[in-house]
């Protein structure tokens, strides 16, 4: 039996806004209702598998079902699962069942809508440690990460990084070396160029902390930007060059609401990954992102990002981004 129709037997409502019936569109009937996680717990991901089929690709980035890319990973593979919640504590329930197949190391979550009054215990998760940075001000907002307990992981505090209240920074260590930098951010739509100015500075400041890997995702609401294709309006300017320059690459290229690309995974020093497109997480707006990090526990940490650029006339450079580059430099 495969393994949607046995958790759609034992589990029928739970995760419906991710599964697709047999016509392969979601089946979301929008009910919330608790279920006994023993049920769950009782089925191995391990011992069940799914027919993979033959998904278009662009740029690494294919748009299938979420858990026809999951059951084929192995232990070496570093998966981070990214998605806007719009409300996680009425939620939770849901998220838990995601993660018993899923599994992933990272999980970054944008608009969770907390606040003073939703305990730790409440978002707690078996095998997960969280970061969570509630808005302090006004309703929405909010951001969370998880990370398995088999991962070092703590807070990762630095001043020069707190310009968007909206955000979580996280550090995974392996001994004594500082090894994965995340941050998990949410950009509000129709906000001022004061943010996206404090954005590229936070860009800046990120790509020269001493962790070997970076990785700054999740909601950015940035539709009117056509990654990998120019020009950019202008407003996003500063932002772009700054990217360009600090050596980030920008990997989702499907859309994640609508036609929009939204929700957006930054790196650096992580050149071997897959990007995966699913259906939207319940009664949220923005498509689920699965990004599996191939051996990345293989990779060198001594390993360095080249900064390749061109040699042109001085008297035609744009001083603009000649202040963006000083910016950048150690």
């Amino acid at each position: 039996m495969c393994i949607i129709c046995l958790y759609q037997m034992l589990y029928p409502i739970a995760m419906r806004g991710l599964f697709c019936n047999s016509a392969g569109f979601p089946a979301d009937n929008g009910k919330h209702i608790s279920q006994d996680d023993k049920v769950v717990e009782s089925i191995s991901p391990r011992n069940t598998t799914l027919t993979l089929g033959n998904p278009t690709s662009i740029h690494g980035t294919t748009n299938c079902d979420l858990y026809s890319n999951l059951l084929h990973y192995d232990n070496s593979e570093f998966l981070i699962l990214s998605f806007s919640a719009r409300s996680l504590s009425n939620k939770i329930i849901h998220l838990k069942t995601l993660l018993f197949f899923v599994n992933p190391t990272i999980e970054l979550i944008t608009e969770t809508w907390c606040n003073s009054s939703i305990s730790d215990h409440s978002l707690n998760l078996d095998n997960y440690v969280f970061f969570r940075t509630d808005r302090c001000y006004g309703l929405a907002g909010g951001t969370i990460i998880y990370v398995r307990s088999d991962n070092q992981a703590c807070e990762f505090e630095d001043e020069s990084l707190d310009a968007i209240n909206d955000s979580s920074w996280v550090t995974v260590n392996r001994g004594s070396q500082s090894y994965l930098l995340v941050e998990c951010i949410y950009r509000p739509p129709h906000v001022d160029t004061k943010l996206d100015r404090l954005l590229a500075n936070i860009f800046s400041i990120a790509s020269h902390q001493p962790h070997t890997f970076k990785i700054i995702g999740c909601d950015f609401n940035l539709p009117k930007i056509t990654w990998g294709l120019t020009p950019v309006p202008g407003r996003y300017n500063k932002l772009v060059e700054t990217l360009k320059i600090c050596v980030w690459v920008q990997q989702v290229r499907k859309p994640t609401r609508g036609n929009n690309i939204l929700d957006l995974m930054f790196t650096i020093n992580i050149d071997s990954i897959s990007v995966h497109i699913s259906h939207e997480f319940l009664k949220s707006d923005h498509r689920v992102v699965l990004s599996i990090i191939h051996s990345l526990n293989a990779i060198q940490l001594n390993s360095k990002a080249s900064l390749m650029y061109q040699s042109r006339h001085f008297n035609q450079q744009t001083w603009k981004r000649f202040e963006t580059l000083i910016q950048c430099l150690p």
